[in-house]
């Protein structure tokens, strides 16, 4: 049966409060399960992520057949080894495909030394190398906070949003890659982590 995989780097619990007190405050909702956080203000329907959903994706494979994940996770191994630990972080907010007339909410990711990127294209270099498919379009490091399943087209987004724009977060350091599961559930999806493989090693 087929895994839907994705690589991503996570975020400490500090990293994961603040983007999810964001959250509270775009929603200008209480209630503290994030994940479960729908709301008709701001305008149309948004499902917000929760704090178990909150990562930085740097492949999405999509369904992948359950034989192809050792191949999967020693690609993962060797990119990881091209790049030491190093610190980013969480600030900005922004929407795709932009904040107008958004489809998903993410807050920016910064990471100014290039080892981000470097390491994001050392890893699709390797999972193309064992015949992986990945999206073309350039790598763009964010954080998805919010999914908009019906926009109100009457709706200023980008002047509703712009208090928070703002946003930033206690710096965050990456030390290994996450090879994660997501398993589709009616209540959202529900994340499993596989394996793991430290920068630098």
């Amino acid at each position: 049966m087929p895994l839907r995989l994705f690589i991503a780097i996570e975020f400490d619990p500090a990293g994961k409060r603040a983007v999810g007190k964001l959250i509270e405050r775009l929603g200008r909702g209480s209630n503290r399960d994030a994940s479960r956080l729908e709301t008709s203000r701001p305008p149309g329907k948004i499902r917000w992520c929760g704090p178990d959903q909150m990562h930085l994706t740097l492949a999405f494979l999509g369904a992948t057949l359950e034989q192809w994940a050792p191949n999967v996770t020693a690609a993962m191994e060797r990119s990881a080894g091209t790049v030491g630990p190093f610190e980013f972080a969480l600030a900005g907010l922004g929407g795709f495909p932009d904040l107008r007339r958004p489809r998903v909410l993410w807050v920016g990711v910064d990471e100014p030394t290039g080892s981000l990127l470097r390491l994001q294209a050392a890893l699709a270099g390797e999972l193309r190398a064992i015949g992986v498919s990945l999206e073309e379009r350039e790598f763009h490091p964010h954080v998805t906070v919010g999914r908009v399943k019906q926009l109100d087209r009457r709706a200023d987004y980008q002047a509703l949003f712009a208090p928070r724009r703002d946003f930033s977060a206690p710096p965050q350091r990456a030390e290994q890659l996450l090879l994660i599961r997501s398993d589709t559930r009616p209540d959202g999806p529900v994340y499993t982590t596989l394996a793991s493989a430290g920068l630098g090693k």
